[in-house]
């Protein structure tokens, strides 16, 4: 299962998130064939979610 409705991104790749500017801005170095790993709350659970770019 992937980023639902509700989830709550606390950290990108080990750094930790704040604003969405921090988001944006990792998100824009990730090229094809980089992971990236997401820690999200959800639920009142922490979770870490990792995909990989092709």
């Amino acid at each position: 299962m992937g980023i639902a409705n509700g989830d709550i991104i606390q950290e990108v790749n080990n750094r930790k998130i704040r604003t969405v500017d921090d988001v944006m801005g990792l998100l824009n170095t990730i090229k094809s064939g980089s992971s990236l790993s997401l820690g999200i709350k959800r639920r009142e659970k922490t979770e870490m979610l990792n995909y990989q770019f092709q």
